[in-house]
């Protein structure tokens, strides 16, 4: 699931979109640019939730063992990267919807 917010409301505020026992820990907005460090009570990790205006990237990155979680957030690309997340955005239109039918 990605999240996208409208504002700000501050570091680990509770929203009623967020499945249950899940916690925004931090988040971020910059030039499109949308970034969130999430936690699961019931699963017990982390991970960070992008979502690009600009070019339509949407993608997650788990936050390993071993991964400072505020690391992932402010370099989620390069932690993308490395942990083999795809983080090219997905087609939109017509002919996406012809590729998916297909």
């Amino acid at each position: 699931m990605i999240k996208r917010h409208m504002t700000y409301l501050g570091s680990a505020h509770p929203d009623a979109s967020d499945p249950p026992g899940v916690r925004e820990l931090n988040s971020r907005v910059s030039d499109g640019l949308q970034v969130d460090l999430l936690w699961s009570d019931r699963k017990g990790r982390a991970w960070v939730a992008v979502a690009d205006s600009r070019t339509g990237a949407e993608f997650t990155v788990p936050v390993r063992a071993g991964d400072s979680p505020l690391d992932v957030f402010y370099h989620p690309y390069a932690y993308a990267a490395s942990h083999g997340v795809d983080t090219m955005p997905t087609p939109a239109g017509p002919e996406s919807d012809t590729a998916l039918a297909a």
